[in-house]
């Protein structure tokens, strides 16, 4: 696909704020935002959450179309930024997602296994209220 996006991933800085949550529910905020690259930061989430998965495209378009997301997992959530300059209109969000996934296979197919035999586990769990 022609690159539709003015930065590629790498360039792209995301400020990451992580805040772990013990088993009583407690969370703990370190107060220490960590800056890495959105590569970094989407393939950490493709390994974590699988290749193929929706939430991975739905968490990067709001990223980039939005500026900020918070994402909850089961034991930490995540606070990410990125700068408004860095800002994106949903179609080359979603490119710039789609092109890397696609160079992220070639690059998984040269050296390993094929990226579509990787074995998945989703939990999903009911809102807290």
């Amino acid at each position: 696909m022609a690159q539709l996006y003015p930065k590629k991933p790498s360039q792209i800085a995301v400020k990451e704020r992580r805040i772990e949550i013990d088993a009583g529910g407690t969370a703990h905020d370190d107060n220490a935002d960590n800056s890495i690259s959105l590569s970094e930061k989407m393939e950490s989430y493709l390994v974590r959450l699988g290749y193929s998965n929706t939430y991975v495209l739905g968490i990067i378009i709001q990223l980039m179309t939005q500026g900020k997301i918070r994402v909850e997992f089961r034991n930490h959530v995540e606070r990410l930024e990125v700068k408004p300059s860095d800002l994106l209109t949903r179609t080359q969000a979603a490119a710039l997602f789609e092109d890397f996934v696609t160079e992220l296979q070639k690059l998984q197919n040269q050296t390993a296994a094929p990226v579509a035999n990787v074995t998945q586990r989703i939990v999903v769990q009911a809102p807290k209220r």
